[in-house]
């Protein structure tokens, strides 16, 4: 079985954005395996 790995960057997001707005959002493409925001929370 092959597996791949898929990376989104995502810029020019406002720093009051949270992990739970992000999934919500990008969640549309898959699962959301990690999700790292800088700067962190």
């Amino acid at each position: 079985m092959t597996s791949s790995t898929d990376v989104i960057q995502v810029t020019n997001v406002s720093p009051s954005a949270s992990s739970e707005q992000m999934k919500t959002l990008f969640g549309f493409l898959g699962k959301i395996e990690e999700l790292r925001l800088f700067p962190p929370e």
